[in-house]
């Protein structure tokens, strides 16, 4: 089962802004190819990632990497079966995958694309959270909270075995009487209405 952790980056202000204008600039590229989708009804990753790679990359500056998965968040909107345009928040959560951030958990230290280059931060998590994230797999999300930078680092967990009954018991409910198993057991009276 998939799960996630959320970490908080320690950016200092220069940092912060980067990311800031980061996430600015990558929720203008998906309002963008949101547009696009909705006009052309083409929702398709890989017809998109044709369509509008080069001009994605190009006007909004992006890496290669940070414009496929741009493309790919916006698609991934769209699977829905109601068919209405997308738009994105100032602020809108951002996908980042292992070829745009790195996570060094010997030095507790992120290094992240931005618009500027990468940049390296330290992160804060509890015990447990920073247990979690050896078990890192996929991608994570940047997010903004009151100012601050986080990473939803998804990872997986393994799911309890499933309990296969050797027995059971079934219950019909009903009105007069209130219940009645099928070992032909009756449950009624005053105690059981209550």
């Amino acid at each position: 089962m998939r799960l996630i952790t959320k970490i908080k980056l320690q950016a200092n202000s220069e940092q912060k802004l980067l990311l800031k204008q980061t996430l600015g600039v990558c929720k203008e590229a998906c309002e963008f190819v949101s547009s696009i989708v909705f006009l052309s009804n083409t929702k398709n990753k890989y017809d998109l990632q044709k369509l509008l790679y080069h001009e994605v990359k190009e006007d909004f500056n992006l890496s290669a990497q940070t414009t496929i998965l741009c493309i790919q968040k916006v698609t991934n909107d769209y699977q829905s079966k109601h068919f209405t345009q997308r738009h994105y928040k100032k602020n809108s959560a951002m996908p980042f995958d292992d070829r745009i951030l790195t996570i060094n958990l010997n030095k507790n230290e992120v290094s992240i694309w931005t618009i500027n280059g990468r940049q390296k931060m330290s992160f804060a998590g509890s015990k447990k959270q920073l247990e979690l994230l050896k078990k890192r797999k996929g991608q994570s999300d940047l997010i903004i909270q009151n100012g601050e930078f986080f990473l939803l680092v998804g990872y997986e967990k393994e799911e309890s075995k499933k309990i296969i009954p050797d027995d059971f018991l079934g219950v019909d409910l009903g009105i007069k009487q209130i219940a009645y198993d099928s070992d032909r057991k009756s449950y009624s009276g005053d105690l059981i209405e209550k």
